[in-house]
């Protein structure tokens, strides 16, 4: 499909770095920016955002999105990341850390929002 007129398309849409929070249904899961500055200054906002065709990813990691002006799309794992902070997350949350309690060296408060929103839904 490189170099399709939808691939083309496709890489005009904005980016947006989101952490997967956790699956909605079928390829739909719920994600939160991993800069909330960011997200606000280009898009307005920063909130949970449902994320339409995620192929691939886990809880907690971040992901390449586009933006078409009603939807969100998944692009890709952004491979750039450092898997250090989705392992920390997933690990905490498999040993059931409440979120107040959640600390690592690094840890931001999107990281935080995540892990809470992914916490909630556990419930």
């Amino acid at each position: 499909m490189s170099g399709s007129i939808g691939e083309e398309y496709f890489k005009l849409l904005k980016p947006l770095i989101l952490f997967l929070a956790y699956q909605l249904k079928g390829q739909k899961w719920l994600a939160y920016p991993t800069n909330e500055s960011d997200a606000k200054k280009r898009f307005c906002f920063a909130k949970p955002i449902a994320v339409h065709l995620v192929t691939e990813g886990a809880m907690f990691e971040p992901i390449i999105t586009r933006f078409d002006g009603s939807s969100w799309w998944f692009e890709d794992i952004d491979r750039r990341a450092d898997l250090f902070v989705a392992e920390q997350l997933r690990e905490a949350f498999k040993n059931i850390t409440p979120p107040t309690e959640v600390r690592f060296k690094g840890i931001t408060p999107e990281m935080k929002t995540v892990y809470d929103l992914v916490a909630r839904q556990k419930e």
